[in-house]
């Protein structure tokens, strides 16, 4: 949500994550993390636990939307080398 209305920056989110990642010895791979994501995405347990977890007045929240926006604009991102400039 952040990023579609609050312009969240992708890029810095992903850098962020992966330094925390890095500091606490468990870098993840995109391959891993998008396997990890599509089980949660089917898990009822895990689908059920969002409610709770969103922003009072949060209204039309899919999270099979918030799962593609993850994949494509998160995941996408993770291990690529955001210094090199093509």
């Amino acid at each position: 949500m952040g990023m579609r209305k609050q312009a969240a920056d992708p890029r810095r989110i992903v850098a962020v994550f992966e330094a925390y990642m890095k500091a606490t010895g468990t870098p993840v791979s995109q391959a891993d993390y998008m396997n990890n994501l599509a089980a949660k995405i089917t898990h009822p347990g895990f689908l059920s636990d969002l409610s709770p977890l969103l922003a009072e007045g949060t209204e039309n929240y899919d999270p099979q939307t918030a799962f593609v926006d993850v994949r494509d604009r998160l995941v996408a991102l993770l291990g690529v080398d955001r210094n090199h400039r093509s």
